[in-house]
């Protein structure tokens, strides 16, 4: 203790107070119950202890049904096809068994398929996917229907890496009619699509490596509450006249944010195309860089209303509008503004930097818009889009206090040597989708 004049005896309270939390924490950490399943040396019958592990995992769900377990450690090996149709009273989590300290590689859990319908509280965390030839019939690795509070975490989902599009007929991940699911930080490729997802309230694809694959990498379709940010997505099959979208939107989703996402080399960027049903409502497109596209459509953003557009960066062309209202387009690095059908596309536009003069637009550009001006790239030659020191898109944005972290997880930074020439709050932030980081130095007077 560092105030030595508190009395002994409520130092010892606090002392025996922490330690004792802490010792109900690690109690509760250790109370999770758990069961070890391993097909090459386990028993149905057995505990499912570490020593005596369950044979299939089929046996294991079965138990955690009715509460017996909470996580599912799974050894090396292949598992084939797995249903999941349970209502469990608590999140089960599928996930490898840890390795020995020393190991010489990582824990390999290996499936073909998991099909997850009509369940709830399911977690799969650190699985591989893959199967033998993918090119025989349609294959979706894992499948989410009619689910609730699902989370993909970790996943390993590739077809054969041998033929470049072997899996034409695959499916990474597909999700539809269900509530509650996220797909967290996993990897796919060369698979024919990365994620789908049609008809899910609320659903969330964040921290995702896709590519390379062959048509779309991430595809949602009448959605109510999305979130898909800081995702890669890489390298479609730019030989199909397929759309094969980087992020693809077909007919309505509402509630939506499109946030950092590194979007290049595949057909199109972001495509949210026509919306005959309804039109969207409630977007944020915020924060997404997207180059090496093979057709003009970078970033499209048809039939929406009042879309926000605010510090994206696409250094090779613009943004197309079609059948769009009152969209907000704010704080943007583009090669040029783009198009839009009417007049009444655009409602605010202004804070942006083109590269080029070309204005195809019916409204006037913004009042603080820079205009065939070099945002002065680190090496765009080599895709790297961070902002130089001398940028004119540092600190001369519109703040509009909702500016999340960036893609590389910085937040707007006052550069002391750089003048402030934005508004709002903070007056700081920088145009495009990248924010620069000063190096350490004198604050600004």
């Amino acid at each position: 203790m560092t105030r030595t004049w508190i009395a002994g005896s409520l130092a010892l309270v606090l002392m025996v107070g922490c330690t004792a939390t802490a010792a109900e924490d690690a109690a509760k950490a250790r109370a999770v119950p758990r069961l070890y399943v391993d097909p090459a040396k386990g028993d149905d019958t057995d505990p499912g202890s570490p020593e005596k592990p369950l044979a299939t995992v089929a046996r294991a769900l079965a138990l955690a049904v009715e509460g017996k377990a909470e996580d599912i450690l799974l050894a090396d090996g292949s598992y084939g096809a797995l249903e999941i149709t349970a209502t469990f009273p608590a999140r089960v989590t599928l996930r490898p068994r840890p390795r020995a300290a020393g190991a010489q590689a990582p824990a390999k859990v290996l499936f073909e398929r998991i099909a997850i319908a009509g369940a709830e509280n399911v977690v799969l965390d650190g699985l591989h996917f893959s199967v033998p030839d993918a090119r025989t019939a349609k294959h979706c690795y894992v499948h989410v229907s009619k689910s609730k509070h699902v989370v993909l975490r970790n996943l390993q989902i590739y077809g054969e890496i041998n033929n470049e599009w072997a899996a034409k007929k695959s499916i990474a991940m597909g999700v539809g009619d269900s509530e509650d699911v996220a797909v967290e930080d996993s990897s796919m490729h060369h698979v024919q699509f990365g994620i789908t997802v049609s008809r899910v309230k609320d659903i969330r694809v964040q921290g995702c490596q896709i590519g390379p694959f062959r048509e779309d990498g991430i595809r949602f379709k009448n959605c109510d509450g999305v979130v898909c940010r800081d995702n890669h997505v890489h390298h479609s099959n730019k030989t199909l006249k397929e759309h094969c979208d980087g992020i693809q939107m077909i007919y309505w989703s509402h509630n939506v944010l499109l946030r950092n996402n590194h979007i290049h080399n595949v057909n199109q960027g972001i495509g949210a195309f026509a919306s005959k049903d309804q039109k969207r409502r409630n977007w944020r497109v915020e924060g997404n860089l997207i180059y090496n596209i093979y057709n003009p459509n970078t970033m499209s953003i048809f039939d929406t209303v009042d879309a926000v557009i605010v510090h994206n960066t696409l250094p090779q062309a613009g943004l197309r509008l079609r059948g769009s209202t009152g969209a907000v387009v704010r704080n943007n690095i583009m090669a040029f503004p783009g198009s839009a059908t009417s007049p009444d596309a655009v409602k605010d536009e202004d804070y942006n930097l083109f590269v080029g003069t070309e204005h195809t637009r019916d409204k006037p550009r913004g009042t603080h818009d820079l205009v065939g001006v070099d945002p002065q790239f680190v090496d765009a030659a080599k895709f790297d889009f961070r902002l130089r020191p001398t940028s004119p898109a540092i600190d001369s944005a519109l703040g509009d206090g909702k500016r999340g972290k960036d893609m590389h997880g910085h937040e707007p930074v006052d550069a002391p040597t750089v003048p402030n020439t934005g508004a709002g709050q903070p007056p700081y932030a920088d145009r495009g989708a990248c924010e620069y980081v000063p190096p350490e130095g004198p604050e600004k007077p």
